[in-house]
């Protein structure tokens, strides 16, 4: 399941190039990623939650994931670093669309597989700053 997602992700199109420089399942932090190798993409999966949804012993599983995006800037730059961020989280959301279900399936694996909740985004625009970090919330849940 995670790997379906990272697969999804990780071909994730801008203007129809890719969207990453460097994709991991191993997750690091933005300080350990030159800015040439951004911008990146990290999954991390923090969570995963069991539920018994009968007496047979059946379990349902809700699973999550943090999609974590880097993206260095020149600060001199004419355009502005949430450019990036909005043009990446729409490359996302598109990669991770449902199929006429309306459900994202992950190849049939899951039940369904959608960003949900708050996306905490640091765009780097303080003076000097040029790092963009992104925290994509993914939730995915099992059939039973």
């Amino acid at each position: 399941m995670y790997q379906a997602l990272y697969e999804l992700v990780a071909n994730a199109q801008i203007n129809g190039q890719p969207a990453f420089i460097t994709t991991s399942r191993k997750f690091r932090y933005w300080t350990e990623v030159p800015g040439s190798m951004q911008p990146a993409f990290y999954q991390q999966e923090p969570k995963q939650l069991a539920v018994s949804t009968n007496n047979y012993g059946e379990t349902m599983w809700h699973l999550e994931a943090i999609l974590w995006i880097y993206n260095q800037h020149d600060p001199n730059d004419e355009v502005y670093p949430s450019t990036f961020i909005n043009n990446v989280l729409d490359a996302i959301e598109t990669a991770l669309m449902p199929d006429p279900s309306g459900r994202q399936t992950l190849g049939g694996l899951v039940e369904h597989c959608y960003i949900d909740g708050e996306i905490p985004i640091d765009e780097g625009t303080i003076p000097s700053d040029i790092q963009s970090v992104v925290m994509i919330p993914i939730k995915i849940t099992t059939g039973v």
